[in-house]
């Protein structure tokens, strides 16, 4: 449901004590005006057990002073979400604001810092022990093991389809190099310190966002930052958000060393990483994520894309291979 009428709004508003007086779409949420403010309605996509997770997660954070969130308000009969029409609604407040720039230095540093007062902040977290699936201890050898797996079946039935399907004859093209770097990945990550740190580390019960990106990042005029969306999270070493998010910006930059490295340096300004952390985030890096991330799309999730969809993206994701293997040559000799 990604529509609701105004009697619908108007009936979920009052749910929270709320009238309303104007309402506006943004994105996937609703801006509404009422009798007491403004705020930000959102369709919740969680089902009621990671519910529970996110908001025990937030209800941490704030506990731990932890204030560049925006929790979920509570309604007039004390629940997080009300259901209404076959959909789960939470309400926050509205946070005026613009979203991250990571191309200017200023928002970056801003990010890196809010990514480790994240981190700091959560240090303790129990989580909700019946959700095993938002607990990643000790688990990526096994994920990304499984992920390979799927790599090969891609494969299998790219070269099967080689010759009706232009996206399938390029991705079955690739593969051998993107599989051996998968096995590189695993390979390192076996031999690496990976479950040393987990065994020391699961004492601090971290809180990661796991989709630290610049929309996810909200400035108010004030110049405070705003972390908002934590529907992924869960809890990991610090290195599953500092990989993605590290990851994220060398697509964009065009893997220079020096965006990882001043990263790394706020980053680690703020609270030290050891060589261990280090050495365990090149496999991480080198896992070619978006490889097989396209090709889940297309082979699992059968996404309702054109073939000249596929093949863009595809080519976006793969035409950077030679600065990508610079970058990763750069980074073992600087951190393994």
């Amino acid at each position: 449901m990604n529509s609701l009428s105004d009697a619908g709004l108007a009936k979920l508003t009052a749910g929270w004590g709320l009238s309303l007086r104007a309402a506006k779409r943004v994105r996937k949420v609703w801006r509404l005006e009422t009798n007491k403010g403004v705020y930000c309605l959102k369709r919740s996509i969680l089902n009621s057990e990671d519910r529970l997770f996110v908001e025990t997660a937030l209800r941490y954070l704030w506990s731990q002073g932890f204030r560049a969130i925006v929790p979920s308000l509570p309604s007039i009969a004390g629940a997080c979400a009300i259901e209404h029409n076959g959909g789960s609604f939470m309400l926050y407040r509205w946070v005026e604001s613009r979203e991250a720039d990571f191309g200017d230095t200023a928002d970056l540093t801003l990010a890196v810092k809010l990514l480790t007062d994240l981190h700091t902040a959560s240090r303790g977290f129990i989580p909700y022990s019946g959700n095993p699936s938002r607990v990643r201890w000790g688990l990526w050898p096994r994920i990304l093991n499984a992920r390979r797996a799927q790599l090969a079946e891609f494969g299998e039935r790219a070269a099967t389809l080689a010759g009706k399907s232009m996206f399938c004859a390029s991705y079955a093209h690739l593969l051998p190099y993107y599989y051996a770097e998968a096995k590189r990945a695993l390979d390192l990550l076996s031999i690496l310190p990976y479950r040393d740190l987990c065994r020391r580390e699961v004492g601090a019960r971290i809180i990661c966002h796991h989709d630290f990106s610049a929309r996810n990042i909200l400035i108010g005029a004030d110049g405070g930052a705003v972390l908002v969306d934590f529907d992924y999270c869960l809890t990991d070493l610090r290195l599953h958000d500092l990989a993605n998010f590290v990851l994220r910006l060398l697509r964009h930059d065009r893997w220079r060393p020096e965006t990882a490295a001043s990263v790394l340096e706020i980053y680690g300004g703020n609270r030290p990483l050891d060589h261990d952390e280090l050495a365990v985030l090149y496999p991480f890096l080198l896992w070619p994520q978006d490889f097989w991330q396209i090709g889940l799309q297309f082979f699992l999730e059968e996404l309702p894309w054109s073939q000249e969809r596929f093949i863009r993206t595809l080519r976006h994701k793969t035409e950077d291979r030679a600065e990508r293997a610079a970058f990763l040559e750069w980074y073992a000799g600087r951190y393994l």
